[in-house]
């Protein structure tokens, strides 16, 4: 899929408007290596259209530590667009979802210190990356079970949060606000500085699943406090948008 100039890309991609569009050949590949190989534009593969994930190594804030915990095997891989990175492609035994594609793991940003999961959503490819010349290796199956444990835990906190919030029981609703009242104070307390990025994502994450007015506002705000820059934090904001269950 094609990568516009201000890093945006075409809508669609999401799981309730993915399938049609891909039925319409909207994620065609080959009329996005056709413009990228004219015009050297950048493009986008939607992981959720692939049997695959794409573990995303971020080396300017610890990812490259984490990933050496790891001990991860040798697979297809690429350097980031900032070139401090690396992308990491693993294949999953999946099967295809007719209404939401490959979908057997979830997008986790912050899953582990600089590094995020990018299992539905989209990897972005500019002309300066560089692949190597490896094929996509299977997904340990250690990380694939700790991946799926994230992914049912945080289904349930979702599920038990908007059951609450939907509830009329006197008990229940006394129960979210406690939720919605501690959510916030983790949002004003202390956060590590090795930790800003994760913690606010997840902070933030659980402020959208609680329905905390100005949820993105207060998150903006408070990473902007914490010394990210503008464009930081808006990423921040947007991904929690996209990517929080």
């Amino acid at each position: 899929m094609q990568v516009y100039d201000d890093g945006s890309t075409a809508p669609g991609w999401g799981g309730k408007t993915f399938i049609s569009k891909y039925r319409k050949r909207g994620f065609d590949l080959r009329r996005a290596l056709t413009m990228f190989e004219r015009k050297q534009t950048p493009h986008a593969l939607v992981m959720r259209s692939v049997s695959m994930i794409c573990i995303d190594i971020d080396g300017k804030n610890g990812g490259i530590e984490s990933a050496a915990a790891l001990n991860l095997p040798h697979t297809m891989a690429e350097t980031s667009k900032s070139g401090n990175g690396y992308h990491l492609l693993y294949l999953v035994d999946d099967t295809w979802n007719p209404t939401f594609g490959f979908d057997r793991l979830r997008d986790r940003i912050g899953w582990r210190t600089g590094i995020d999961i990018r299992a539905v959503g989209c990897v972005y490819h500019y002309p300066l990356q560089r692949w190597n010349a490896l094929i996509p290796a299977p997904l340990p199956d250690a990380i694939l079970i700790d991946l799926e444990q994230t992914r049912d835990d945080q289904v349930a906190r979702t599920e038990h949060i908007t059951r609450l919030r939907q509830s009329t029981d006197p008990d229940d609703q006394m129960e979210f606000l406690m939720i919605q009242s501690t959510i916030q104070s983790k949002l004003d307390g202390p956060i590590a500085a090795g930790k800003r990025n994760n913690t606010l994502f997840a902070i933030g994450a659980e402020m959208k699943v609680a329905g905390i007015t100005g949820w993105s506002e207060q998150v903006y705000n408070r990473a902007v406090q914490l010394g990210l820059d503008d464009a930081e934090a808006a990423k921040l904001v947007s991904n929690i948008d996209k990517y929080g269950v």
